[in-house]
């Protein structure tokens, strides 16, 4: 097996060679210029006609020297920068091509003729990185095993005259063959694989990895970015029910829905018959005590064929034909079953907030539903908060006035959800007994550089302490966001810097160890 990487050749020898032929014309150019000017300045010749001709064609020379030189030099830093993002994924340096970059040199070497490429695709993910890997070991882990696997992967794929290799951004390798037997393909690999394991197990933190592969085949037409995203969708179809390194083809079944929809509702109401349904809980943070005090319940499902659907897959079709009444009961009472057997289990238990719906709030036996339930699993109520979007605070205030302070006798919380996108007013919210807002993501997202996203918020913080709400942030992804919201005098936070949306086994897990709580305990 080799060590050598071919794509950190390919960077620097492309960019040194390119510099090198820019600065030699630039001299060339420069210098028939400056020999033309001294023989007619020492001998007096009167230039020709075609010595005026020489002497334009040097200096667009020079000037497409000068042009180029410049073009090649922020090409050479746009690369790094580029490589630079890629590093942050790895425990140490690596050379890969981006995702961009890959596209582009698959795109080349994958061509046969115009509009006609050729080759197999295979996208590499590894099994629970982001998940139980990174909840239990921390993101140097992560890091590390990224690093482990590129090395295996140049180790066996670094033959650039038969290989392209890359990463994208969502934490896929991907790996470019220029053959038309896939088989073949997959069957390489097995050692790229078994040198993967091997090298995990010496290091005895992790015993072993399953590494998720999918491919897509190119064919005439083919968009090779649209072949990256379908080998990374194959990669990760079914991944919860997949233990092995087999490959995984890309078909059109792993997106498809029925056009038609003809199927879906029974598909639902199968699913929450049969458990198919999720409870994925997201941990909220206080910043007042840095201890985690709640977390808001999210519903995933496990379909049987189509593998882990987030809820954008089919929310928005049970909203439209009035199954998310009955999906919201389901997940009312789903998360009392779970805290009603982690009080058993003598778990940690916190608030948690559950979502409802639109149509679900015009239910008229909805607060008998949460009232009966409470008293069947045996809840605190005051462990439970009913998350209201904003839309209904700005559509119906005499309504939801009488819903809240309804819900808030069976001594449950209420928030109001996404505020600042809808149309709600201040005054309204005057009006509503609210006991969280929750400010929406969009004013989170550039709070670093918008100085008027950061006015907005603090305006919303200030107002809602005025009238005794409690303040939250949804899709807090980075610390330097932490601290400026901490600084502006926010509450909480929920969202990716502090973990993503978890199982109720992982939750209980991460609340019983976590790094941010372990490190205010050290201190």
């Amino acid at each position: 097996m080799s060590n050598r990487n071919d794509i950190k050749l390919v960077f620097y020898r492309k960019l040194r060679r390119g510099r090198l032929a820019q600065l030699l014309v630039s001299v060339a150019a420069l210098t028939f210029i400056v020999v033309f000017g001294l023989i007619h300045l020492i001998m007096g010749i009167s230039p020709e006609v075609w010595e005026w001709w020489m002497l334009g064609t040097s200096e667009v020379l020079f000037l497409a020297g000068v042009l180029g030189f410049v073009y090649t030099n922020n090409k050479m830093i746009q690369i790094s920068t580029q490589m630079k993002a890629v590093n942050d994924f790895f425990s140490e340096p690596v050379y890969l091509y981006p995702e961009n970059m890959f596209v582009k040199a698959v795109h080349k070497f994958s061509r046969v003729k115009r509009g006609y490429h050729t080759g197999t695709l295979i996208a590499i993910n590894v099994k629970d990185l982001h998940s139980d890997i990174l909840n239990f070991y921390g993101s140097d882990e992560v890091k590390a095993i990224n690093y482990i696997v590129f090395t295996a992967l140049i180790n066996h794929f670094h033959d650039l005259k038969k290989y392209r290799y890359g990463f994208s951004y969502l934490d896929s390798f991907l790996l470019y063959k220029k053959t038309n037997d896939p088989e073949s393909f997959y069957a390489e690999l097995d050692p790229f694989v078994e040198e993967v394991n091997r090298r995990i197990s010496e290091r005895a933190k992790i015993p072993s990895i399953t590494l998720l592969f999918g491919s897509y085949t190119l064919g005439k037409k083919d968009d090779i970015r649209e072949a990256v995203e379908k080998a990374v969708l194959a990669s990760r179809y079914n991944d919860n029910t997949r233990f092995s390194n087999t490959v995984v083809p890309f078909s059109q079944d792993q997106v498809d829905v029925d056009t038609n929809e003809k199927s879906l509702p029974f598909e639902i109401m199968k699913g929450m018959k049969e458990d198919q349904f999720q409870i994925y809980y997201q941990p909220k943070f206080n910043l007042h005590t840095n201890r985690f005090y709640g977390a808001e319940a999210l519903v995933r499902w496990s379909h049987p064929t189509r593998g882990l659907l987030p809820p954008s897959f089919f929310v928005p079709f049970s909203e439209r034909s009035g199954l998310i009444v009955g999906l919201d009961h389901y997940i009312y009472e789903h998360v009392l079953l779970d805290m009603k057997k982690w009080a058993k289990e003598k778990k940690r238990l916190v608030k948690v907030s559950i979502n409802i719906s639109r149509k679900t709030v015009y239910d008229d036996g909805l607060i008998d539903f949460l009232s009966d339930k409470l008293k069947e699993n045996g809840i605190d109520p005051k462990l439970l908060d009913m998350e209201l979007t904003e839309s209904l605070a700005a559509r119906d205030t005499a309504f939801l006035l009488q819903l809240v302070n309804k819900i808030k006798a069976l001594r449950m919380n209420t928030s109001i959800d996404d505020f600042g996108v809808g149309y709600s007013s201040f005054n309204s919210l005057k009006k509503l007994p609210f006991d969280t807002l929750k400010i929406d993501k969009s004013f989170i997202d550039d709070i670093e550089v918008d100085q008027k996203s950061r006015d907005i918020v603090k305006a919303i913080i200030n107002l809602s302490h005025a009238l005794g709400i409690w303040t939250i942030a949804e899709g807090v992804e980075t610390r330097e966001q932490v601290e400026i919201l901490k600084y502006l005098g926010l509450d909480s936070i929920q969202g990716y810097y502090y973990s993503r949306p978890l199982n109720n086994y992982e939750f209980q897990k991460f609340l019983a160890d976590n790094p941010f709580e372990r490190k205010e305990e050290e201190q």
